[in-house]
């Protein structure tokens, strides 16, 4: 990204033999940026605010392609509450 340009989302593609067409998801950056109580975002989503907002949208690229192996799974990025809030089947890098 360049310094002059202004992140708003991220977006993903995915490729799959028995498909003719790719799957193609864009994700907003105001949708899923996660804050603090105060307002702030965290401290990820501040400093790497494009690295986050891109593992969010490959996960559900990921998650609309292959949806028998992914369905119910969340990136810890894509949840907007605290783990110990949350029972998902996280995916964990």
């Amino acid at each position: 990204m360049q310094s002059d340009e202004e992140l708003v989302g991220g977006w993903a593609k995915v490729f799959r033999k028995d498909w003719a067409v790719p799957i193609e998801i864009s994700v907003s950056l105001q949708e899923y940026i996660r804050k603090k109580k105060d307002g702030q975002p965290t401290r990820s989503w501040r400093e790497m605010p494009a690295t986050m907002i891109r593992k969010v949208a490959l996960v559900q690229a990921l998650r609309e392609a292959f949806p028998e192996q992914f369905q119910g799974m969340y990136a810890l990025e894509e949840c907007q509450w605290t783990v110990h809030n949350c029972q998902l089947n996280l995916l964990v890098p």
